[in-house]
């Protein structure tokens, strides 16, 4: 029988400075869309009830940062402390456009929180009601939630790759470009 997806919400991280690409990663374009569109697409496919963005304030569906220029980690505690016990966030970061729904999907049929072995990216994340803890990094957020390690193919270790310098996004849309030939 297969796994019952629940409800979440898809949240996009997208409030970096993107200094290593020296311009808004968000806005740099795949095959016709914004990586910030193609996110929140790929959320949508995999089945969010909705999308909110965090760490903008310029777009639909923005939750900027409570605390700015602190980083993910403590962005994501401060954002899953304002939402109702027991909501299920899936939590994708802007630059890693190689995410598929069948990845993500695996993230969704989990009951608590669940990362994927080997990458602190995606995650599921569970709010719990508490006020933010200190983790000042995801790793250790995800290890203090004791979130499930969850197996993937070798095949998909492409899709997990950050986009965080030109030559890295120039790689990417290269891989893509063949795929698609």
């Amino acid at each position: 029988m297969p796994a019952i997806r629940q409800g979440f919400t898809g949240v996009v991280l997208a409030g970096g400075a993107s200094r290593r690409m020296g311009r808004d990663k968000a806005e740099l374009r795949v095959e016709g869309i914004t990586m910030l569109e193609h996110m929140r697409s790929l959320l949508h496919h995999a089945g969010a009830s909705r999308v909110v963005v965090l760490g903008r304030d310029d777009v639909e569906n923005a939750v900027p940062d409570a605390r700015p220029f602190q980083g993910p980690a403590i962005a994501i505690q401060d954002y899953l402390a304002m939402q109702p016990v027991g909501s299920r966030h899936l939590i994708v970061p802007v630059d890693m456009p190689g995410l598929t729904v069948e990845l993500l999907s695996k993230l969704t049929c989990q009951t608590g929180w669940a990362q994927f072995r080997r990458f602190q990216m995606p995650f599921l994340a569970v709010a719990d009601g508490k006020p933010p803890s200190k983790c000042a990094r995801v790793g250790e957020l995800l290890s203090k939630k004791r979130a499930k390690s969850i197996s993937s193919d070798k095949r998909h270790s492409v899709s997990f790759s950050n986009i965080n310098e030109p030559a890295d996004f120039d790689a990417f849309v290269g891989l893509k470009h063949m795929r698609v030939s």
